[in-house]
């Protein structure tokens, strides 16, 4: 990659880290308003896709990299596993992600160190540490994936299963 190219993406980095810290600044609770990885993506669906999802801790961001325009990719996230709530990971691991930088309305911002996610990770039936999907951990966030846990896969809620 070119001088130009880095500095650019610097630029585009620095802005939507800046308008996170504005949002903290004033007085908002930033935490509650951030697009996280994935955010364009279905829980219901990313569940489904993912062969782990779990509930963690952000341990350190890795290292960042550009990736191709309107991207960038972390590498090496370290995250300490704290639930799962599906497949069975534990203690601390390494994840990797792609974040939506461009265009600046959509943009995803990266969980910062010691923030509680869930994370969904793997897909198409592969056991991998590429994430599909992060959520804050919040009490509502919870909830909804252990709905999405105990929903049977036909899309029947499990009372109208258990009517069958």
């Amino acid at each position: 990659m070119d001088k130009m190219s880095r500095l650019a993406f610097l630029f585009l980095l620095c802005i939507a880290q800046s308008s996170t810290v504005a949002n903290a600044n004033s007085g908002e609770n930033s935490m509650e308003h951030k697009s996280l990885v994935g955010s364009g993506h279905d829980s219901r669906d990313a569940f489904k896709k993912a062969t782990a999802v779990f509930e963690a801790t952000v341990m350190d961001q890795g290292l960042v990299s550009p990736g191709p325009p309107g991207e960038a990719h972390y590498e090496g996230m370290r995250i300490k596993v704290t639930h799962n709530f599906k497949g069975q990971r534990h203690g601390e691991m390494l994840i990797d992600l792609s974040v939506k930088t461009l265009p600046l309305n959509e943009s995803e911002s990266v969980p910062q160190k010691g923030d509680a996610v869930i994370v969904f990770v793997g897909g198409d039936a592969v056991a991998t540490n590429r994430v599909l999907k992060i959520l804050l951990s919040t009490p509502e966030n919870r909830d909804s994936v252990q709905r999405i846990k105990n929903q049977p896969e036909s899309g029947k809620s499990a009372e109208d299963a258990s009517r069958d």
